[in-house]
């Protein structure tokens, strides 16, 4: 018998009574699961080729079955064990939380409810503190479409065996890092995409340092230590520090060499800061804040092709469909503010088109850096999943340089959508935030939406 997938139907005779279909085995139990919650469920002789099963409401109330949805699915193996979903659960901070319960607009919140909704699912929204390990059980917030106006509300559900993780800042890397510990150690067989919370750059360039191609695709590059910082400035004339594991341009340094010192470059919020600093040390005094906290990189700087006299760079978003293939949702050019080192949109950068920032090149020179870049982020993905584990996107940021040759800049392993959004396109910013949803509901068993 091979695994198909149907439709449940919420019985009208009660709402708390599930009824549904499969075809006719030959078991005296089926092995119910719901999240990370299983019971056993004792059946009747049968006759035919299909049969009519029933989930009474002490069964439900044991699998915490939602009792506000009208139907949902079932994946019937072939060992006898039926899987109710798809439930897809999606980590955020509290404080979004409680945005989502005082009925404040996020729109993307209702984006990630809506692909489940198509696919008879449930997104249930929570944070580290909802998790009651010892039950199982999440006390999550979901969408509640059995009124006329859907709002949002609290149930005690399952803990989702497939989790997406979409908590950021420090303390969301912090909640992540925990979240993945726990469920390593629940055992139940919980899937966290993506697998790190956070990738640094010092981890990118090393994964990317052990593949023959991708090596030459990686700019000359150093781990900063301080006490070698006069060194480091010398074997790199113009180069850019950075701070590991910082996002949003915050700490990253420009310094040239220059006959009268160094010239140090930094954005600072919103303003454009430079200083000639006579000594090497002068330079480290412009970083030190950043490298109290964190490890550093050295990077050597790429000649970038420039769109209207500023350097641009690419923000290519690869992601996995609901069929497990790895996807290009989107492209963005990412152009440097005037005076400014960042290209970063949310960093004072502008944004574009690849097709308008790469019009002066001929077409045929054009589609094939396009499609480079595309192979280039897709050979990166692949090997960062053989080293790391399972991922649902990725954000790459990849320059090419005044000679046509494409650079790793940096990858991310939990991208923001900014740069993608703001080329004001829905149907790619649709894509964005249905496509990881798609991949999960794939994870959870239910196949291709």
């Amino acid at each position: 018998m091979t695994s198909v997938t149907e439709s449940i139907l919420m019985s009208k005779e009660t709402k708390e009574r599930w009824s549904f279909s499969i075809p006719s085995i030959n078991r005296s139990k089926l092995l119910l699961h719901h999240g990370v919650k299983s019971c056993k469920l004792k059946l009747p002789e049968t006759t035919g080729q299909s049969a009519t099963f029933f989930i009474e409401p002490e069964l439900a109330q044991m699998l915490s079955l939602p009792t506000f949805k009208t139907e949902y699915r079932v994946r019937h193996t072939e060992f006898g064990q039926l899987f109710f979903g798809p439930i897809v659960g999606i980590f955020i901070n509290e404080h979004w939380l409680q945005r989502l319960l005082s009925r404040k607009n996020m729109p993307i919140c209702s984006l990630y409810t809506e692909v489940l909704e198509r696919n008879q699912g449930l997104a249930v929204f929570f944070s580290l503190e909802r998790i009651l390990w010892d039950r199982g059980e999440v006390i999550g917030v979901v969408r509640d479409t059995s009124q006329p106006v859907k709002v949002w509300k609290e149930h005690v559900l399952p803990i989702p065996t497939v989790i997406y993780d979409r908590c950021f800042g420090l303390q969301g890397r912090v909640g992540g890092m925990n979240l993945r510990k726990k469920c390593d150690s629940y055992g139940r067989n919980i899937k966290v995409i993506n697998a790190l919370p956070k990738l640094g750059k010092i981890e990118i360039y090393k994964i990317c340092s052990q593949n023959d191609l991708l090596r030459e695709h990686l700019p000359r590059w150093d781990i900063f230590h301080p006490e070698t910082v006069a060194f480091l400035l010398e074997k790199y004339p113009e180069a850019y520090i950075k701070p590991d594991r910082l996002s949003r341009g915050k700490g990253v340094t420009k310094v040239t060499h220059t006959p009268d010192g160094y010239l140090v470059e930094q954005r600072r919020r919103s303003v454009n800061y430079k200083q000639l600093c006579v000594t090497a040390d002068e330079v480290l005094n412009r970083i030190a804040y950043y490298l109290k906290d964190y490890p550093m990189v050295i990077q050597e700087t790429i000649p970038l092709q420039q769109y209207k006299g500023r350097p641009f760079d690419f923000r290519l978003l690869l992601q996995k469909d609901g069929s497990g293939q790895w996807k290009q949702t989107g492209i963005a050019a990412r152009i440097c503010g005037e005076g400014s080192i960042i290209s970063g949109p949310r960093s004072g950068g502008e944004v574009s088109t690849y097709e308008e920032v790469m019009k002066n090149l001929p077409g045929e020179q054009r589609d094939k850096i396009a499609l480079s870049l595309l192979n280039l982020a897709k050979e990166i993905a692949q090997t960062i999943e053989e080293q790391i584990g399972l991922y649902a996107e990725l954000g790459f940021d990849l320059g090419v340089d005044i000679h046509g040759y494409i650079w790793v800049i940096e990858v991310n392993g939990k991208p923001l959508k900014v740069s993608i959004e703001r080329l004001h396109n829905k149907t790619i910013t649709h894509l964005a935030y249905e496509r990881p949803i798609e991949y999960a509901i794939y994870l959870a068993g239910f196949g291709g939406v």
